[in-house]
């Protein structure tokens, strides 16, 4: 009894041994398996910017990791996945500087990036959502579409649908056409007014 005690003893001590061995080997193999990225972001006089913020951006993955430059202007990322970064350094007063680098297992890269003032910017807004083509040199069919705005903003008599083709250029009314007569239609049945030019 007491010599297979003793033999459980030491199985259990060489299996604990064995697995403490192994997720010291396994843990430095991922600290081997990533990158480190650091680097400084100056002015155009050179001197640091603090608190500019930095962003990196796997290429591969796209997952992303964001830090601040402290009070010398250092910035740093550690255990990043190897592969192609996009990094883009951002502060206010300065331009948004973009740099790509590649990422080796192990390495510990290194940026610099200087950033200029930011220039004055003038934007204009052009909101053509209801604008239509003056002139269809694809094809001879006069048709068009009335948006929602002149639907509720054009004055229509006794609110008849039918009038709002007339907006149309190119559309004329028919003869027999009375807009003060009410039109009754099936149901299923769709109006379309077009009208085709000879």
């Amino acid at each position: 009894m007491h010599v297979s005690s003793i033999r459980c003893a030491v199985l259990i001590t060489v299996t604990i041994l064995s697995s403490l061995l192994l997720l010291s080997v396994v843990s430095g193999a991922q600290e081997l398996g990533t990158a480190v990225l650091n680097g400084d972001v100056t002015d155009p006089q050179g001197a640091v910017v603090i608190g500019a913020q930095v962003i990196a951006r796997s290429l591969a993955t796209g997952v992303q990791r964001t830090s601040v430059t402290n009070h010398v202007g250092l910035f740093a990322f550690n255990n990043l996945a190897p592969g192609p970064y996009e990094v883009r350094v951002e502060a206010a007063g300065f331009a948004p500087a973009t740099a790509t680098v590649r990422l080796e297992v192990g390495q510990q890269a290194s940026l610099k990036f200087p950033l200029t003032i930011e220039q004055e910017k003038t934007t204009i807004v052009i909101d053509d959502r209801d604008s239509i083509p003056l002139i269809n040199t694809v094809t001879s069919v006069v048709d068009g579409v009335i948006n929602a705005q002149q639907i509720d903003n054009l004055p229509l008599n006794g609110r008849n649908f039918l009038e709002l083709a007339l907006l149309i250029p190119g559309n004329t009314i028919a003869p027999n056409f009375d807009p003060t007569k009410s039109v009754h239609f099936k149901s299923g049945v769709t109006v379309r007014a077009r009208h085709r030019r000879k």
